[in-house]
């Protein structure tokens, strides 16, 4: 069955090669400066050539990601906002321990849509951290640790409004610090 498998893959490597030689004989202009630079495949993605040119054809993802240049990472291998929806499998914590399995009483109360996946460990935002976490064993103690699962874009936060100004507009006076303690 194996064999089978791999004789089908190169077959099918085989059919694109050809297809890719007939259809384009010089990929420079389809090529970006960011393949040139050599680093076609991202985040341990392997890159793919063709069988008649050896040029790169497609990138080879590992697991977790996706896309042309392996550049994405797969939905459900991150989290977005503060991860309250997230659902993945990752079990480690950002420091590396392996993530303790949610007690029972943890699971009904706060993980009811995780019940029909049983016990696990996977990392969750319960009581609305900034990010995923879990329960691991550090010094002999169990301890709670952010999760080593990504954000899924750099924009799940809109940027935060610039600071308040430090200096008073012309003509104005400045605000009394003490009525922020005492309102009216």
């Amino acid at each position: 069955m194996a064999m089978m498998r791999n004789f089908v893959l190169i077959c099918t490597l085989a059919a694109l090669s050809a297809a890719e030689a007939s259809t384009s004989s010089s990929s420079s202009s389809s090529s970006s400066s960011f393949e040139s630079a050599g680093r076609i495949c991202l985040n341990g993605g392997s890159s793919v050539p063709s069988l008649t040119s050896g040029e790169h054809m497609f990138c080879l993802c590992a697991e977790g990601f996706e896309g042309r240049h392996c550049e994405k990472v797969k939905a459900g291998q991150c989290f977005e906002g503060v991860g309250l929806y997230y659902r993945g499998t990752v079990a480690k914590s950002k420091s590396g321990r392996t993530c303790e399995e949610w007690d029972s009483d943890t699971r009904e109360l706060y993980l009811s849509i995780d019940l029909k996946s049983g016990r696990h460990n996977y990392c969750r935002n319960l009581h609305y951290k900034r990010r995923p976490w879990c329960f691991v064993w550090k010094n002999l103690q169990l301890v709670w640790e952010y999760c080593a699962v990504p954000r899924c874009s750099s924009d799940s936060f809109p940027d935060p409004p610039p600071p308040a100004p430090t200096e008073p507009e012309p003509g104005k006076p400045p605000p009394l610090l003490h009525s922020l303690n005492h309102p009216p």
